[in-house]
């Protein structure tokens, strides 16, 4: 009887490790999309040949660094309120490659609505 509930205990506690490690992916997925969304904002760096041109791309490299976290965790946040209250129901009985390719595609979706939705922000309404 001990053995049986220490197993159910273990299993239940796996579970969730690998639901972490999961989201754990998910969540750098996220950042490589708002890594690109950023790029695609800012465009390429500019060539150093002046101390103005080492200025932009030290600010550039700021920039990266500090809006692609903040953007990727937005993007995972609603990424992991989406899987967990709609996909993972609409999910149970698919094949795991239709599962990921569906939770790619929402992803993508939600990367391109935030983007759209942060753009609007700063560029027409002038809040961020």
């Amino acid at each position: 009887m001990i053995t049986l509930e220490w197993s159910n205990s273990l299993n239940k506690y796996m579970k969730i490790l690998k639901q972490l490690f999961n989201y754990i992916f998910w969540a750098i997925i996220s950042m490589f999309f708002s890594l690109g969304y950023v790029r695609i904002i800012l465009g390429s760096k500019v060539e150093e040949t002046t101390k103005l041109n080492q200025f932009y791309n030290w600010i550039y490299d700021l920039v990266i660094v500090y809006v692609v976290p903040i953007i990727g965790g937005i993007i995972t946040v609603s990424f992991i309120l989406t899987d967990m209250l709609y996909l993972r129901k609409k999910l149970q009985n698919k094949s795991k490659t239709e599962k990921f390719l569906t939770r790619l595609t929402a992803m993508l979706i939600l990367t391109i609505v935030i983007g759209a939705l942060h753009y609007f922000l700063e560029k027409v309404i002038d809040v961020i």
